[in-house]
């Protein structure tokens, strides 16, 4: 498949957007350290910048040069999803498969930065891996989840009986880890994630038990989407993110409902041999000690700049803990 967007939706978009009104300015929008939500001059920026300078047809023709696939993947449910992925693809039958995989609010836009580092750096034959990068079911251009059921994200989760690399790991302190001392950075760390778990995850709440709701607000204006959504990827980052970056990811992303009950610290054990990069302006970074306890870490590195987003903001960093990781569990 190609990546096509017909010019009527694109155009839809532009009548929706320009009809969009700014919100007026009030003491909480008007602070420029996004105490309480996106600034409203970030978002009045956004909306001209979008208005007169993005392009989408550009992106788009620049995702086009990695190669774009739908296949029909069956659920243990027995539902039919067709799933897009990009990627690339060795001549090496020794190739080693690799999976990148998105969560809200990304896409699989978030991965094309290290697509275009690998294709840099190798060739056909010379790729040591084949990498996917799928859009999950309601992202993008795969299919949206089922109308006559509830979806759960372990639906999502299948990843089996291979070796898994993370640098986000939402967990809770392990009861037996005890008083064991952290480094500075990760208290910095640990202090982010106290201030995410008190004043940021409100948005959680509302996906989680409202989700009918808030979809029919965010559907109806392309505005009130990129707020929604423009708050976290410059809330989750190290350095703000372009408003590019976000609007490419925002042409291809829906979101997805989350409402299960926190997992305890049983059910978080990593069974298989995981790696884990630790980007101290993550969500929720964890010190090594709560990881080594929460399965069978392999592999750790310890950064000092990097977010949630770390394939967009330092791709050449995890790429490289990832190429490290494969090498030492492969």
């Amino acid at each position: 498949m190609r990546i096509d967007v017909p010019d009527e939706a694109i155009a839809e978009l532009r009548t929706l957007l320009k009809a969009s009104r700014v919100a007026p300015l009030t003491y909480e929008n008007s602070r420029e350290d996004r105490k309480y939500g996106i600034a409203h001059k970030w978002i009045l920026d956004a909306k001209e910048h979008w208005e007169t300078s993005f392009d989408w047809k550009k992106h788009e023709a620049q995702l086009n040069q990695f190669p774009q696939f739908k296949v029909p993947i069956t659920s243990d449910a027995g539902d039919v999803y067709d799933i897009h992925f990009t990627g690339l693809f060795s001549q090496n039958q020794k190739a080693i498969p690799l999976i990148f995989v998105h969560g809200w609010p990304g896409s699989f836009i978030e991965f094309i930065a290290i697509l275009k580092l690998l294709s840099t750096r190798y060739t056909p034959a010379t790729l040591p891996y084949h990498v996917v990068v799928p859009s999950l079911p309601g992202y993008g251009f795969s299919s949206p989840p089922p109308l006559d059921r509830d979806f759960k994200l372990e639906e999502v989760a299948k990843m089996k009986s291979r070796p898994v690399h993370l640098n986000f790991f939402n967990l809770p302190k392990p009861r037996h880890v005890g008083a064991t001392p952290i480094t500075d950075l990760e208290k910095v760390g640990r202090d982010r994630a106290d201030e995410f778990h008190t004043t940021g995850q409100g948005y959680s709440t509302e996906h989680g038990t409202r989700p009918s709701t808030l979809g029919f607000v965010l559907h109806s204006s392309p505005l009130a989407l990129l707020a929604w959504v423009g708050e976290k990827f410059l809330e989750w980052s190290d350095v703000d993110l372009s408003i590019d970056d976000i609007l490419v990811d925002r042409y291809v992303t829906l979101s997805l409902r989350f409402e299960e009950p926190a997992p305890t610290l049983k059910q978080l054990y990593v069974e298989k041999p995981y790696g884990y990069s630790y980007f101290p302006y993550e969500i929720t970074p964890i010190p090594k000690a709560w990881a080594e306890v929460a399965g069978n870490l392999v592999f750790w590195r310890t950064h000092t700049a990097g977010g949630h987003f770390a394939a967009m903001e330092v791709p050449e960093v995890l790429l490289q803990d990832v190429e490290e990781f494969v090498t030492q569990v492969w």
